[in-house]
């Protein structure tokens, strides 16, 4: 395929290009983008033949990534995250003022979901409060703390290690689950059987900075009674996701891990999780900014927990009604 300019590539395409990869059919890609087949069939050969390599090995139903085409799909899915995590920001800061609570929270849907709910609880009951609300990657997160851009920041335990001058305050604890294609040998009428994991291969995200995560992972294979035959390593939850969907192998994670793929993933349970499970809130130690101390001294008292009710917006809503 001969090469061509690919700087003319848009934001617009590699979206187009992200729904195939997840959907691996244009068909199904674009009935959930509400458009003809043949604009998205059109859209993704004018980015082959910009890149000059081929994104997809067509089938008869369906396609599959090619190796250029998984690179891509890393890729891209990174751009298209920060780009728009970028101009939300941009659009968020005039809005900013000396009363405005600036946090920071880990780009994973489980902290993102605990944070989003425990603001909006918070403002239920602080009708006055002005919060923004930005999401970053772990050490993006540390250097924007450590640099006063953010107030206070919301991450996982794991991983953070020892912080100076930098206080950590545990918020919410998290469960961990096996997350399995709906479809695994290991499913039955009683639940789920670990052990059915022997030999399977275990996907593990990458994109966060997590101290030692294969031996957490590996620690609690073992506890379980089985042994991955390797851990797979990727850059995002979207491609840990669609290998667990294709039955590729399994992951553990959150409870929201099944969200894109509800009816092709089932998430168990993991008894016994350890104590680095939490999501914490962090703030320097020389933080004089009032209205985030308020928020974090309401938090600490609050002492939340996971499933707590008051985390739900839809029963904090019916409250206020009711009241």
């Amino acid at each position: 395929m001969k090469k061509a300019d690919a700087s003319g590539i848009s934001l617009k395409e590699m979206e187009m290009f992200l729904t195939v990869a997840r959907h691996k059919s244009f068909s199904d890609a674009a009935n959930s983008l509400f458009i003809n087949q043949s604009v998205v069939s059109r859209m993704v050969s004018g980015m082959e033949q910009a890149l000059g390599v081929e994104l997809f090995i067509r089938k008869r139903h369906g396609v599959e990534l090619t190796s250029p085409g998984k690179t891509a799909f890393r890729e891209f899915s990174s751009y298209v995250s920060e780009y728009k995590n970028l101009i939300a920001r941009i659009k968020a800061s005039e809005n900013v003022t000396d009363d405005t609570i600036v946090i920071g929270v880990l780009e994973i849907n489980d902290t993102e979901n605990v944070v989003r709910d425990i603001v909006k609880y918070y403002m239920s009951t602080h009708p006055g409060a002005n919060i923004q609300i930005c999401n970053y990657g772990m050490r993006d997160l540390m250097d924007h703390l450590m640099c006063d851009i953010l107030s206070c920041i919301f991450t996982l335990r794991l991983g953070i290690g020892c912080i100076p001058n930098v206080y950590v305050d545990n918020v919410v604890m998290l469960r961990s689950y096996f997350c399995v294609n709906s479809k695994h040998k290991g499913i039955s009428e009683k639940g789920f059987d670990p052990r059915s994991l022997d030999g399977e291969v275990m996907y593990l995200t990458s994109v966060v900075d997590f101290v030692n995560p294969e031996d957490r992972a590996l620690g609690i294979c073992r506890r379980y009674g089985f042994k991955p035959s390797r851990i797979q390593y990727v850059p995002n939850r979207a491609e840990t996701q669609l290998a667990v969907k294709n039955g590729l192998g399994f992951s553990i994670d959150g409870n929201t891990f099944k969200d894109r793929y509800p009816n092709a993933i089932s998430v168990f349970p993991i008894e016994n999780v350890r104590e680095e499970q939490h999501v914490v809130a962090l703030h320097k130690d020389t933080l004089t900014h009032q209205p985030t101390l308020d928020f974090i001294k309401w938090i600490k008292e609050c002492r939340f927990k996971e499933g707590d009710p008051r985390l739900k917006w839809d029963t904090v809503k019916s409250m206020n009604q009711d009241a």
